[in-house]
């Protein structure tokens, strides 16, 4: 058995047991492993001895704005100075810091090493190979050095974990966090905070204003840009600022000038009918991730645009039945698309929870292009109606639409995951272009912005 003094307490180490023991200040520890004079690896993992390493937090903030830099500086403030209780069992360690408990499996501590040893600097792909951990491994050593966790392995390998690291990463297994929450809306709230259009020039020159346009599409579900030259080029440009346009059936960048009649695809949106609201590319197995208009000519009469938050509705559906909530959850609907050269369906459940958290991630709703309703047993079917008439109600209930009008020079971003769009019937000519943007890229995006990580 060995044994060390840190700053908070002794440390024992010896046949698969390590404990903290806590005792008064004293002036015999060590100064190189002291709180007040140790060197602080805060969101780094580092092989001892050598340049740092980059660890999973670490590597965002590195590709991330200044305001992001900023943003995760704020939350890694917890020192081990905090810890109340440590041991360490045979096959793990146990931390209780700041109201949080860890349980730290050797195996799964061995195996996010972030040295550059076992991850490549460049590409930031694991160069070690989890195969090759034994599922027993115990480490030859455990210290704490200042706020760090530092592992020494049977293999002399040494491993560095900041109390932040583990904290931020350790499991169970956490979503996208993003540092901007959700908020629901209906009619009358979003009326009072839309979001406030992100001018041209400022969206298409600035790291700012992108990140703005972002911030209200992940809050709101929907975002604008102003004072776009209203012609296709700028509008492309505009949705490149994004994220590469997805090719779809319609193409990359499309342009439609609705008169009532099909000419090209065989789908209502070509039309000048009144569309319900609806989530677009349900017959794909993964819906497009954003929607991009932008109103070239307003019709003379009519055309006004409606949005509804799915997310919204989808909790109201939870709140009045948790029952007919968890039946859409696990029941698959399918959707189709049919054209001269297309057929494509897709068969998923309405509502998508996280599998971590069991948050709500996505929304599929398209009346128009539901299929056939074959995939659940005959006698579900009545429950399957009900359900579905009662989220219909909260989709169609005015008091969830919101009623506004597109105008030349306004480019919309629509979240496909999460907001319905639709439309009233017009008269006359008008004319719109638009594209699909994918949804890892825009997320990818967001989270390069310090929007989400």
């Amino acid at each position: 058995m060995f044994l060390r003094k840190t700053c908070q307490g002794v440390l024992q180490y010896g046949k698969g047991c390590l404990k903290l023991q806590t005792f008064k200040h004293s002036t015999a520890v060590p100064p190189r492993v002291q709180n007040s004079s140790a060197k602080r690896y805060i969101g780094k993992a580092r092989l001892s001895s050598v340049t740092p390493s980059l660890s999973l937090l670490s590597r965002n903030i590195v590709t991330t704005s200044k305001c992001a830099q900023v943003d995760a500086a704020e939350k890694r403030n917890v020192t081990f100075e905090k810890i109340t209780s440590f041991s360490a069992p045979y096959s793990h360690l146990k931390i209780k810091v700041a109201g949080q408990s860890l349980q730290l499996y050797y195996v799964w501590l061995r195996d996010h090493c972030q040295c550059k040893q076992c991850i490549d600097q460049k590409t930031f792909q694991k160069n070690i190979v989890t195969n090759d951990i034994p599922l027993d491994i115990q480490p030859k050593e455990v210290n704490i050095e200042g706020d760090d966790l530092v592992i020494e392995w049977p293999d002399g390998h040494v491993t560095t974990y900041s109390l932040n690291w583990l904290l931020e990463n350790a499991y169970p297994g956490k979503p996208d966090i993003l540092q901007v929450p959700k908020v629901l809306w209906n009619a009358e709230t979003i009326k009072s905070q839309s979001p406030t259009p992100v001018p041209y020039q400022e969206y298409m020159d600035t790291d700012g204003g992108l990140r703005n346009m972002l911030k209200d599409l992940l809050t709101y579900g929907f975002g604008l840009v102003s004072e776009v030259p209203a012609n296709t080029d700028a509008t492309e440009k505009v949705a490149r600022r994004v994220a590469f346009v997805k090719e779809t059936l319609y193409g990359g960048m499309w342009y439609t000038r609705a008169t009532g009649e099909y000419k090209d695809y065989k789908d209502s949106s070509f039309s000048n009918v009144g569309l319900g609201s609806h989530i677009d590319t349900c017959y794909f197995n993964e819906p497009s991730g954003i929607q991009v208009f932008h109103c070239l000519q307003e019709a003379p009469q009519g055309g006004e645009s409606v949005l509804v938050d799915g997310f919204h509705v989808a909790m109201q559906v939870k709140k009045q039945n948790p029952d007919a909530f968890d039946y859409l959850v696990r029941t698959p609907i399918p959707h189709y698309c049919l054209d001269d050269q297309y057929h494509l369906r897709s068969v998923d459940t309405t509502f998508r929870l996280d599998p971590c958290t069991g948050d709500l991630v996505q929304f599929r709703y398209n009346n128009y292009d539901r299929g056939i309703i074959n995939t659940i047993p005959a006698d579900e079917i009545p429950r399957f109606y009900c359900a579905m008439k009662l989220l219909s109600q909260e989709v169609m209930s005015p008091d969830n639409e919101y009623w506004f009008k597109l105008s030349p020079g306004t480019v919309i971003f629509i979240d496909n995951w999460r907001t319905m769009h639709g439309r009233a019937e017009f008269a006359g000519e008008r004319i719109l272009c638009g594209c699909y943007l994918p949804r890892d890229d825009w997320l990818s995006k967001a989270r390069y912005l310090g929007l989400a990580k």
